[in-house]
């Protein structure tokens, strides 16, 4: 009897025992496995910055679902954004790749685990809605017919009629500088899809003009949603034809320039078609940066006629002289100098291209020549951005472009964000 308790006794004991020990085992995995996390908790500790001042002018009414009215303000407090770690299904989800979102979305939806779109996702349809809606505005703008009054074809195939009726009278080198001007309207024209009815001499040399043009791949090859139909194709090639340069180095080329310039400044409606295009363009994109038609206004007006100035190679030197005065040469000039240490190529063009605040840098950093083999220019970009020596903040003159970029350059100076005091990141 008495053996037999004492065997009940010394199991009992042995089962207290081995408990002791599962328990501490257990205990001790806990704390040392604990206590890494707690070292990376202390070490990722995120300082609050200052609570924001509070402005009682930002104070909203809210009704709760009972009715209830509640004044909120949230000026002076501060929201933390977290990484939340992933549970073993949401695992699950993330290892596999999908072919689309669609098929990401269906197999979260299986799982039972939440669907959050990634950055790629909303940033790829912003870049979808993006393009659709300057697709569409280049569509509108250049109009569905050459006689749809309003559009870019309309203005084109008027300016190209009062081109060929002023060759009609001129000869000499007032023929040489006319046809220089209708050699560079109408190729743009054809490579925009329009037919133009020219002399046998001028066609030839339209279609030089044009074959050229379209052999230099790097400025006539389609971009971008510029590619979604051939008559986006069209637009590209003439607007980037458009751009092109009719260099002050040259007499006959700016003496063209001086030519086109007064026919649409002499004519309110093309005139004003001109200006809604270039406006138009340089808000969509950035300020245009060459030379254009209004930037020639107070320069031709100093000059009895247009006859004077292309008369001969002498009327055309008197113009650069007054033209070299004029405030938006002298201010492209002074541009161009800064940026490539030498006078550049100061022009003219009917459309002109923008310029953004990377290429601005690339050109101070490489001027004229192209960058050294070891240089990635986006990596000198956010370098550039990082180190702070490059301001995107858009200024009053900015265009659609300065402002996503500025957007942009929260993600990698996050501090920089208006939002950046409301935010512990």
């Amino acid at each position: 009897m008495r053996l037999q308790r004492a065997i009940k006794v010394l199991i009992i004991l042995v089962i207290l025992f081995l408990a002791y020990r599962l328990m501490t085992a257990l205990l001790f995995d806990v704390s040392t496995s604990a206590a890494p996390e707690e070292k990376s908790r202390q070490k990722e500790e995120i300082i609050i910055p200052p609570v924001p001042a509070f402005d009682p002018s930002l104070s909203v009414i809210r009704k709760t679902s009972s009715g209830l009215r509640l004044r909120i303000n949230n000026s002076a407090a501060v929201f933390k954004l977290d990484v939340v770690p992933l549970t073993p299904e949401e695992n699950k989800v993330a290892k596999v790749y999908s072919a689309d979102y669609i098929s990401a979305m269906k197999r979260a939806k299986k799982l039972d685990v939440p669907f959050l779109p990634s950055v790629q996702l909303i940033d790829g349809k912003g870049k979808q809605f993006n393009d659709g809606l300057y697709a569409a505005i280049e569509l509108y703008l250049q109009g569905k017919a050459k006689d749809e009054e309003g559009t870019k074809a309309w203005f084109l195939r008027e300016l190209l009629d009062r081109l060929l009726d002023f060759r009609k009278d001129v000869k000499g080198f007032e023929k040489e500088v006319t046809d220089e001007a209708i050699v560079y309207v109408a190729a743009g024209m054809q490579l925009g899809g329009q037919k133009t009815d020219l002399p046998g001499d001028l066609q030839k040399r339209v279609a030089k003009a044009t074959k050229d043009f379209r052999n230099e791949q790097i400025k006539s090859k389609p971009l971008g949603f510029y590619n979604w139909s051939k008559r986006l194709q069209q637009i590209f090639r003439q607007d980037r034809y458009y751009q092109k340069i009719l260099t002050i180095r040259s007499r006959v080329q700016t003496g063209a320039a001086a030519l086109i310039s007064h026919i649409i400044l002499n004519d309110p409606e093309l005139s004003r078609e001109h200006l809604r295009i270039t406006k138009l363009y340089s808000r969509l994109t950035n300020p245009l940066d060459a030379l254009t038609v209004q930037d020639y206004r107070g320069s031709t007006q100093k000059f009895g006629s247009i006859h004077e100035i292309i008369v001969s190679p002498s009327g055309v030197d008197r113009f650069i002289e007054v033209l070299r005065q004029n405030p938006a040469y002298r201010f492209r000039s002074k541009k161009e100098e800064g940026f490539y240490g030498i006078l550049a190529d100061i022009g003219w063009a009917l459309i002109p291209y923008s310029r953004s605040k990377e290429t601005d840098l690339f050109n101070r950093a490489f001027g004229l020549e192209p960058p050294p083999p070891d240089i990635e220019l986006m990596e000198h970009l956010i370098q550039t951005i990082k180190s702070g020596k490059i301001d995107l903040t858009p200024q009053k003159n900015s265009g659609w472009y300065d402002y996503q970029l500025h957007a942009l350059e929260t993600l990698l100076l996050p501090e920089k964000a208006q939002e950046s005091k409301k935010l512990v990141l």
